[in-house]
């Protein structure tokens, strides 16, 4: 019994590691939608000022209307592009409500990597390794206990021998004692035998699929860090070449084309260098995930 009871919290340990890896998921895809919108709002504002600027320009005769027209495309994009993330936003937060309970998002703080635990202290190895205890304890009791309890039967009854007379009330008392026999115990031990091969074929395959997820997890987080240092990077470098654009512009060297191409480019290196970061959060995440550290 207590080998029962030690595999099923085992169990309920490793089943909340697996819902941790779901609302870790939902966490980053509600986390990366959110920031897709904010940058797209982002777009959407200096548009919108663009747009302002060409028009004020167009009416003092700087520009010509097909620059206003070109401007005004961008903006409507703009909206068009805030509107699919709003949506999209939604669409996570109510995939992590729905795991969590609670409709406001958790905190964008990312996880550090925990320090690696021993194999055998991981929640799914626990668990296998506990129902390894279990089936050999069933099997220890099956072949020990060879015959089952005696039982003891009490019958009342209540009878008389002529009707109209007086009731007789009598107690039939009896014993059965089991006895131990092949054909009794041979199925109890063989089917007690196949569970513990079972359990221990199971936490073979479990250790093996915990060191996998470790090794893709591990290769994965040092793919992330070198992306975001390269996205980064190339953010910075966008960045640069716009200010020199939009300066360009504003002294009238420049076209609305040229803001827009640029632009165009730098809004790319920030979501690329966003979706850098997140990367890098999420598998953080899953190599906590895959060391069986909740969060």
């Amino acid at each position: 019994v207590n080998g029962d009871r030690t595999a099923l919290a085992a169990r309920a340990t490793s089943s909340r590691l697996d819902v941790a890896g779901e609302v870790r998921e939902a966490l980053w895809a509600a986390h990366r939608a959110r920031s897709a919108r904010l940058l797209e709002e982002s777009r959407q504002m200096t548009a919108e000022a663009l747009e302002a600027d060409v028009a004020r320009r167009v009416r003092a005769g700087d520009l010509a209307r097909t620059d206003l027209l070109l401007a005004q495309a961008e903006q409507l994009a703009a909206r068009f592009a805030v509107a699919a993330a709003a949506a999209e936003e939604r669409a996570t937060l109510g995939a992590y409500a729905t795991l969590v309970g609670a409709a406001a998002l958790a905190a964008d703080v990312p996880e550090t990597v925990a320090g690696a635990p021993e194999l055998d202290a991981n929640p799914r190895v626990v668990a296998s390794l506990r129902s390894i205890e279990a089936a050999r304890t069933r099997l220890d009791y099956v072949q020990t206990v060879r015959r089952d309890n005696p039982t003891l039967g009490i019958v009342p009854r209540f009878d008389r021998d002529v009707y109209g007379g007086d009731y007789r009330n009598t107690v039939r008392v009896g014993i059965a004692i089991p006895l131990d026999t092949e054909v009794r115990n041979a199925p109890r031990i063989a089917a007690a035998s196949a569970e513990l091969s079972e359990a221990q074929v199971a936490a073979v395959a479990v250790r093996k699929q915990v060191q996998n997820d470790l090794q893709r997890a591990q290769a994965t987080l040092e793919g992330a860090r070198a992306q975001q240092a390269i996205a980064m990077a190339q953010r910075e470098v966008a960045r640069e070449n716009l200010e020199l654009i939009e300066r360009a512009f504003r002294a009238g060297e420049r076209g609305v084309v040229d803001v827009l191409r640029v632009r165009a480019i730098a809004r790319e290196a920030a979501i690329a260098a966003e979706a850098a970061r997140l990367d890098f959060g999420l598998a953080t995440a899953r190599l906590n995930q895959a060391y069986g550290v909740l969060p």
